[in-house]
């Protein structure tokens, strides 16, 4: 395969803007900026259509008395748990103070940062006797293949997500590159001190095989946030049934507490989408302790929002989808193209200003084109509307047959002034996951000021 260049997207989001009401029960009618739903008897916006952009504007907020026809989050009772509670039922949690510093690093400077990012480092993880049948058809379209990969926090564990089509089954794989550093970046482990190139240390092997489930068996994207990883599990789809539109839009979003990377715990809850996948997922956390949850459909070309009314994963946290967005209403800043990627992977990077940002990956033609970069700057302080503006490009480039945006990436925040990227390719190849570990650093200027 010749060598490509990879596509990152930044997208710049105030989680200020979103808050429940703690009245409200079952499906919560949502609050955006001080502007609450026609269904809790609030006027109705008036359509504005945003200048230089595409579509109307209106349709970015998705009332609840609407939107809930088309999506529907909900937890699986365990153990006494049930989503229907209201935020103020959900107990003790809203109470709780932040977690978010110590969760994931708040970074100085996203953008120089994203800017910084250089040429990949290539690490290999050996399959080891783990690894299960299938991943093997050796070219495209795929059914079965890797989809998104994450890097626990303050560890040297990655997590590898699949489709198992021969299993039919969900898969989580968690390898360890025990070689490598746990802080910082990982650095190469194919090229001895001498710079002679190596097979991987032994000890760099997969060290389990989670089976997330099997209704749902095509693993879609997958975040971490600290001690925690969420997956999406779709319905599977031959690749027949994709190519001809034929696949089943449902899907499942997974919990883990991986506190214990070697053995990630899955947790009791989950949240059902019948009739939307589930393509890329991000998370983080509000000032005020609440999560915010961010599920890309087919593509990524809609973006459902869910916000927590409680603050610990450890037990549900009551998700609620508080917010649709569509890539037709997608702005472009002067010079840039108002095209918007199948973004395969998407993770949100928090500033110290209280800036959030999320960053997208991709390749273009469905993974046979050429990798594309852009960022995107997300903005949701007007009244009625959240807008997302591409404002800049970036490329980066895998080394020949090592890795495919399209097929699995995704971001580790390692630092206040450095992120990486991490990526693999559609299957193993010479017994092993091929990694391209991409790195940025930013000094400690000022912020960008992006989504003022």
């Amino acid at each position: 395969m010749a060598q490509g260049r990879a596509l990152v997207a930044i997208f710049a989001l105030t989680v200020a803007c979103f808050s429940v009401h703690p009245w409200v029960a079952g499906e919560a009618i949502i609050e955006a900026q001080g502007v609450c739903s026609a269904a809790a008897g609030c006027p109705k916006a008036a359509p504005e259509l945003e200048q230089g952009g595409q579509g109307d504007a209106s349709a970015l907020l998705q009332h609840a008395a609407t939107d809930r026809h088309k999506v529907k989050a909900h937890a699986i009772p365990q153990e006494g748990l049930s989503l229907g509670e209201t935020s103020a039922q959900a107990g003790a949690n809203s109470s709780l103070p932040s977690t978010r510093a110590s969760e994931q690093p708040m970074m100085t400077d996203v953008k120089a940062a994203f800017e910084g990012l250089g040429s990949g480092q290539v690490l290999r993880v050996n399959l080891g006797r783990l690894f299960p049948n299938g991943y093997s058809k050796g070219y495209m379209p795929y059914s079965e293949h890797f989809q998104s990969i994450q890097r626990q926090q303050g560890q040297n564990y990655l997590y590898i997500t699949g489709s198992g089509e021969t299993e039919n089954k969900a898969h989580v794989f968690v390898a360890e590159v025990a070689s490598r550093p746990s802080t910082g970046a990982m650095g190469s482990n194919t090229v001895s001190k001498w710079g002679t190139p190596m097979n991987p240390p032994r000890k760099d092997i997969l060290k389990k095989v989670l089976r997330v489930e099997g209704e749902y068996w095509h693993a879609g994207g997958a975040t971490s946030f600290g001690n925690y990883l969420v997956v999406g599990a779709e319905a599977g789809c031959s690749s027949t049934e994709r190519l001809f539109g034929q696949c089943s839009l449902e899907s499942r979003i997974h919990f883990y507490d991986t506190s214990n990377p070697q053995s990630p715990k899955k947790l009791p809850y989950v949240i059902t989408r019948k009739t939307a996948s589930a393509g890329a997922v991000g998370l983080t956390q509000q000032k005020d302790g609440k999560f915010l949850l961010m599920v890309g459909r087919v593509d990524s070309e809609i973006l459902d929002f869910y916000l927590s009314s409680g603050t610990s994963l450890a037990s549900d946290p009551h998700f609620k989808k508080v917010k649709t967005w569509y890539k037709e209403a997608l702005l472009a800043a002067p010079g840039q193209s108002a095209d918007f990627g199948q973004y395969q992977g998407l993770h949100f990077v928090r500033q110290k200003d209280d800036q959030l940002f999320m960053v997208g990956t991709y390749r273009t033609s469905s993974g046979l084109g050429e990798d594309t970069a852009d960022l995107f700057s997300v903005d949701c302080h007007s009244p009625w509307r959240l807008s997302i503006k591409k404002v800049a490009s970036k490329h980066l480039s895998c080394g020949s047959g090592t890795c495919n945006f399209q097929a699995g990436a995704g971001l580790y925040v390692d630092s206040e002034t450095s992120l990486i990227i991490y990526a693999t390719n559609w299957e193993p190849q010479d017994n092993s996951i091929f990694v391209n570990e991409f790195v940025g650093k930013a000094g400690s200027g000022a912020s960008h000021g992006w989504g003022r």
